[in-house]
């Protein structure tokens, strides 16, 4: 019987070592941070992102790309190979892309593989120590008596900040104006000094203020136990269990056909990462975030979720990123 070469170079190949086979990971791998340096997004990319290259043994760098609402970063990611070498974290804002830009160069559900949510951040009501308001029930009659005299301060149009308020405002049947800034730091900044009058926003940075007397904090999203912030209510304790919902998360997500065992793998890495002493002691606290892995099924569904659930406050208060 005759063998054919191609049959020989067949079994030659096959016979080869799996050492010699190209396995996962066998290269740097690139985690990129759709949002600015310095923020929480960009301390949790780098935090996990080292913890994970110690134990996947390659190199993990951090990819900074900024700029359209989180898109740049998000889009690059949708196009580079799903091969697992290039990764990015998320942030819940992105779930409002989809109701508020017209044509986005990526769909948010079939261009990515979910791969985990890894971190929570609650969102709390923070005011001025001059706005006369010493609690959230005596908020409300305030800016209920006064429509439109208050002012809350954002990071922009279409951040967690704007949208998470503008809920709130139609939960409450308030009037308060938006003061979009064009920084995370202008827009506390401009608190802190009292050219605003308030904001909705990430409860680890403004707890630190409320701390040295600098806001007053009113409401969470949900509790911070173990913070200066762990007497403050939650909106459930309030009455307003929807608004608790509106809360910071962060995760890890893929370019789509990424190969579920890579998808696994990481998940998986990532979920003893998070159990580390000094992670914990980073990101708990230091950060005051909240820190837990789901599946890369639950992590798809919580995408899609957000994306209905923002859509109508997204509408209603006819909110755009463009």
């Amino acid at each position: 019987m005759r063998t054919t070469l191609p049959a020989i170079l067949l079994a030659a190949f096959a016979s080869l070592p799996v050492a010699a086979q190209d396995t996962y990971p066998s290269r740097t791998i690139t985690i990129v941070v759709p949002i600015s340096p310095g923020t929480s997004a960009d301390l949790i990319a780098r935090s996990l992102g080292a913890k994970l290259g110690e134990r996947l043994r390659q190199p993990v760098v951090i990819e900074n790309k900024a700029g359209a609402s989180g898109m740049i970063g998000l889009d690059y990611t949708a196009k580079s190979a799903p091969n697992g070498y290039t990764l990015a974290l998320m942030a819940n804002s992105s779930t409002f892309l989809p109701s508020m830009v017209k044509t986005m160069p990526f769909d948010l559900v079939a261009d990515f593989s979910p791969i985990a949510k890894v971190a929570t951040a609650p969102l709390t009501l923070a005011l001025h120590p001059s706005v006369p308001a010493r609690d959230f029930k005596e908020w409300v009659a305030l800016v209920k008596a006064n429509p439109g005299k208050y002012s809350y301060a954002t990071p922009g149009n279409g951040t967690v900040q704007h949208v998470g308020m503008e809920l709130l405002k139609m939960e409450l049947g308030v009037d308060v104006l938006h003061v979009p800034h064009k920084a995370i730091s202008d827009a506390t900044s401009n608190l802190v000094g009292g050219h605003v009058d308030m904001t909705f926003g990430s409860a680890p940075s403004l707890v630190i203020l409320a701390a040295a007397g600098k806001l007053r904090l009113i409401a969470m999203s949900e509790a911070m136990p173990g913070t200066p912030a762990a007497t403050v209510p939650t909106f459930a304790d309030l009455g307003y269990p929807s608004l608790g919902a509106v809360n910071g998360w962060y995760g890890f997500i893929a370019p789509a056909k990424t190969p579920p065992a890579i998808v696994n793998r990481i998940n998986q890495e990532f979920r003893q990462i998070i159990d580390l002493t000094d992670i914990k002691a980073t990101l708990i606290g230091k950060q005051g975030l909240g820190l837990a892995v789901n599946t890369p099924e639950e992590m798809g569904a919580l995408i899609r979720a957000d994306i209905e659930r923002w859509r109508r406050v997204i509408r209603d208060a006819r909110i755009s990123a463009e």
